[in-house]
């Protein structure tokens, strides 16, 4: 992750403007120190670390969906992602930005390795 995108994070959480603020800098890593007694730089790194372990699974014991972070097909914590927002972000995801219609579905292609395997199909429900 770049420093940017950490510095913009922690703006939004701390509600502080880092665009019309000349000492925003200094005000980040004080309000990072003193909300987590961390440095900036090592929370970067824990961002990072964090990032690097981000895992979405199903489990193949319940079928619920779960993210978390994981490590050799392992998890290390993990949460139940509920089935609600999950489908939603899957149907925002394979939409793309464009408008189902009802006679011409939407898909994506799912690659692994490289290669195609799997097609996703998407399309609005008939009620008629």
């Amino acid at each position: 992750m770049k420093t940017i995108d950490i510095e913009e994070l922690i703006a939004a959480w701390s509600g502080i403007d880092i665009d019309n603020d000349d000492d925003y800098f200094d005000k980040l890593e004080d309000w990072v120190y003193d909300n987590f007694e961390i440095s900036f730089e090592n929370l970067d790194k824990l961002i990072n670390k964090i990032f690097n372990g981000l895992d979405c699974q199903i489990s193949p014991l319940t079928a619920k969906p779960y993210i978390g972070i994981s490590n050799e097909n392992m998890w290390l914590i993990k949460k139940e992602l509920p089935l609600g927002n999950f489908i939603s972000n899957i149907i925002l995801w394979l939409k793309d930005g464009k408008d189902l219609d009802k006679s011409e579905p939407i898909y994506k292609t799912i690659t692994v390795n490289g290669e195609p395997k799997y097609n996703i199909y998407l399309n609005e429900y008939d009620y008629e």
